[in-house]
């Protein structure tokens, strides 16, 4: 069968399925999340009509999006879950940064986490992006992406696999490679963790 529903502007980038067989759906217009029930129904209880939209930042102009959903039960294994996205933001900036957000089970933003709901991570010099999201057996959230190592001005723009990893809170977990982050240049140019499995 068939189901259709409205995303403003970009794609439909990632799936997740609750425990209760309702399926979660990440759209690239900025941070949008649409609930289906089961049987393909808008879960209409869901946000605004079964959709919420979420700017990357608080900064009106900024472009971000999300690639990836994941869910996460607060407090672990016997909670609610609860919705996580990654991606980027610009957040006032002039490149993108990596980005993940926190949803409550009925859309709303999840304001113990992060900063009102979102959480940013600026390794620098030039830009990164996170596309895809896990969490992990003790709760904490897994992501990889890219991180760019030179100007998008050289050329080449060579890129590096980046991976960090955020406590429940959405702050970095000191105790995964340095200060949260770890990355590695695989091939010598442009690696890029785009759609991993990344099962945990």
């Amino acid at each position: 069968g068939l189901a259709t529903f409205g995303i403003r502007t970009g794609s439909i980038v990632d799936v997740a399925v609750q425990a209760d067989g309702k399926l979660l759906f990440a759209g690239a217009d900025n941070y949008t999340v649409a609930r289906l029930h089961p049987n393909g129904s808008i879960d209409t209880t869901f946000g605004t009509s079964g959709k919420v939209t979420f700017k990357a930042s608080s900064w009106s102009k900024d472009t971000g999006r999300a690639y990836s959903i994941a869910l996460q039960r607060i407090p672990a294994s016997t909670g609610p879950e609860h919705i996580v996205l990654g991606g980027t933001a610009y957040a006032g900036t002039s490149a993108r940064r990596m980005a993940t957000m926190r949803l409550r089970p009925n859309g709303a933003l999840d304001t113990t986490y992060g900063t009102g709901g979102r959480s940013y991570t600026d390794p620098g010099p030039y830009e990164e992006i996170i596309h895809k999201i896990r969490v992990d057996g003790q709760n904490r959230i897994l992501a990889a992406g890219q991180i760019k190592t030179a100007a998008v001005n050289c050329g080449s723009y060579p890129d590096d696999i980046i991976l960090a990893r955020y406590n429940v809170n959405g702050s970095l977990d000191s105790g995964f490679g340095t200060n949260g982050l770890t990355r590695s240049d695989v091939y010598g140019g442009s690696d890029i963790v785009e759609y991993p499995g990344l099962e945990l």
